[in-house]
């Protein structure tokens, strides 16, 4: 079940049942604990919130490590630039991920 924020509806992630309990899961699809009680899944994705997606990330390509950051994320796909030191005119690509996120993408 999606789950948003109550203040302003801002989609944090997914509650899943799993067993007797709930496994929050963040935007990109990942378990943010093992299954806890109802209550706590909605806490943890609050106190997660969407910060954690902000900044520069890794990405493990056949080049190795490339450097990324979110353009976009909704409950299917991630949309994400490559990054190059944050310089304005550097050249880019863009790189379309899906959600669950796969686990070579990573913070820096």
């Amino acid at each position: 079940m999606e789950f948003r924020r109550g203040s302003d509806g801002e989609r944090l992630g997914w509650i899943a049942p799993s067993g007797d309990g709930f496994v929050p899961l963040s935007l990109l699809g990942r378990p943010l604990s093992q299954p806890v009680s109802w209550d706590e899944a909605e806490r943890r994705l609050e106190d997660a919130g969407i910060g954690y997606l902000a900044g520069v990330w890794l990405l493990d390509t056949a080049d190795g490590p490339q450097r990324v950051r979110f353009q976009e994320v909704t409950p299917t796909q991630a949309r994400l630039i490559t990054d190059n030191y944050s310089a304005i005119d550097a050249p880019f690509a863009e790189i379309v991920l899906p959600i669950p996120a796969p686990d070579g993408l990573r913070r820096l």
